[in-house]
């Protein structure tokens, strides 16, 4: 896969979509159930905008569900992503 088994999943939409007041969720089983959930919504992510990438991380800017919002993964050394923030 391309998550570390142990990934942090930041984002203001878990407060509101997935009843997750913290925002943020740990480990690949919270995203892959995060993910699923979002789908069977109807959540629609389109292609990305923008890529842009750093040292370690990268940037997606794309539309959910009509709604621009950057999205920032930190890769560790292994090449998996350690951490997802999003923002919109």
């Amino acid at each position: 896969g391309m998550c570390d088994d142990d990934i942090e999943f930041v984002s203001a939409f878990l407060v509101t979509m997935y009843d997750e007041p913290t925002g943020r969720l740990h480990g690949k089983a919270a995203l892959r159930k995060w993910f699923e959930a979002s789908m069977n919504n109807g959540i629609h992510i389109e292609p990305p905008l923008y890529v842009l990438t750093g040292v370690d991380s990268a940037v997606l800017v794309e539309e959910i569900s009509g709604t621009v919002a950057a999205n920032v993964f930190t890769f560790g050394a292994d090449g998996l992503i350690t951490r997802s923030v999003g923002h919109g």
